[in-house]
């Protein structure tokens, strides 16, 4: 299934684009959509960028189970003072 996966702040940067389109398996992962972007971009990879997932606006982990029709985004953890 194809997945659109929303890049904010420095993903967004490295990967010149604030979302990038990836292929996955049905009952794919969030890990699967992490592995397949790093496959398309692997400048995000080779950052060493720690990034934080959302899957439709909640925090999601790396075992989240997605469907065609989820809102994925991937950013790096953000402070603020």
């Amino acid at each position: 299934m194809k997945i659109d996966v929303l890049l904010f702040a420095r993903a967004g940067e490295i990967a010149q684009s604030d979302r990038v389109a990836v292929e996955v398996a049905e009952s794919a992962t969030v890990q699967d959509v992490a592995d397949a972007l790093f496959g398309t971009i692997p400048g995000l990879r080779d950052a060493g960028l720690p990034l934080l997932w959302s899957v439709n606006n909640d925090f999601a982990t790396l075992d989240t189970v997605i469907c065609q029709s989820d809102v994925l985004a991937c950013f790096p953890p953000v402070s603020g003072g």
